[in-house]
């Protein structure tokens, strides 16, 4: 049981990278609509999704601290 615990936070820490890469390439794309002919309100709106998935992001790497500080404290399961 243990050692699916820890398969689980590897399995976590996998999936928050993969979030933070995503939202990373997402917020690369936005800032390119940015610098395009763009109305006011589109670029209002291309901003509140950039603050959003800014969150996202800061939420990932709080989740990938904890899960690695779980893994570092629990890597005896694995021996």
């Amino acid at each position: 049981m243990t050692h699916l615990v820890m398969i689980d936070a590897i399995e976590m820490a996998q999936l928050a990278k993969e979030g933070i890469q995503e939202v990373q390439e997402q917020l690369t794309l936005y800032s390119q609509d940015l610098d395009q002919s763009i109305s006011y309100n589109e670029s209002e709106e291309i901003i509140e999704q950039m603050m959003e998935l800014k969150m996202h992001q800061e939420a990932c790497r709080t989740a990938l601290e904890q899960i690695n500080k779980f893994i570092k404290e629990n890597k005896f399961i694995l021996n």
